[in-house]
Formats: C-alpha cells, structure tokens, sequence
C-alpha cells in the first residue's frame, strides 16, 4: 500500500504473486492518508500483518 500524493495505491493477492493492482483518487492528500489508515487498520483487525521484504 502505498499514498502518492492524492492517489492510494494497494496491490491485493497471494503471498508470492504479484498481485492486482488497485488505485483511487482523491481530492486532498489528507484523504488518501485518512483511507490508508483506515484500510490497515481494518487489515489487522482481520489478523493480517506487515510483510517483511
């Protein structure tokens, strides 16, 4: 997951995979980095966790 100025960047999928990329624009950086936050923390409410690389 990655926020590039207004723009949240995730990749879903398999561990080992590439995975699909996913992409949504907002109006303000402030509400790219609000959504992140808010999809991570419903990420590890479900038990996943930061892959190390």
């Amino acid at each position: 997951m990655r926020v590039a100025r207004n723009v949240l960047n995730v990749r879903k999928g398999d561990l080992g995979t590439q995975g699909r990329p996913s992409s949504k624009r907002f109006a303000h950086e402030w509400q790219a980095k609000s959504a992140a936050d808010r999809l991570m923390k419903k990420l590890r409410a479900e038990g996943f966790t930061r892959r190390k690389a």
